[in-house]
């Protein structure tokens, strides 16, 4: 019977990170310039006036042109999980590297920030 609770308990431990915080993929975006900008993600080119704001869906890096050639081309990347990571860290110490490798394959070792402002003026 005891083996059968550690059976149905593994896939919950085994994933914290997707269970407990899950991957942010949907960042804010706030053109904070006198230009508009166009943002690219992996769902293609959305523009955003000045002054304006958008949702952002993507889990690859986000492009941001302004047309104000003097301003700068950032690009918002994914950063780590930090509270998957710690949630993977206490059942790793029992299930070893189960925890981290679920969160891997199912993309919740990283996320995109939540939002961003984007300022050239």
């Amino acid at each position: 019977m005891k083996s059968y609770v550690l059976l149905l308990a593994l896939p919950i431990l085994a994933a914290c990170g997707t269970l407990g915080i899950g991957a942010n993929s949907t960042t804010n975006i706030r053109n904070d310039s006198d230009a508009p900008i166009t943002v690219t993600g992996q769902r293609g080119m959305q523009r955003i006036a000045a002054g304006e704001n958008a949702d952002i869906t993507s889990k690859t890096p986000i492009r941001i042109q302004s047309s104000n050639a003097k301003c700068d081309s950032p690009n918002v990347v994914s950063e780590i999980n930090t509270p998957a990571l710690i949630l993977n860290i206490v059942p790793g110490l029992v299930l070893g590297v189960i925890p981290l490798f679920v969160d891997a394959i199912t993309g919740n070792l990283s996320r995109m920030p939540q939002s961003f402002t984007f300022v050239c003026n």
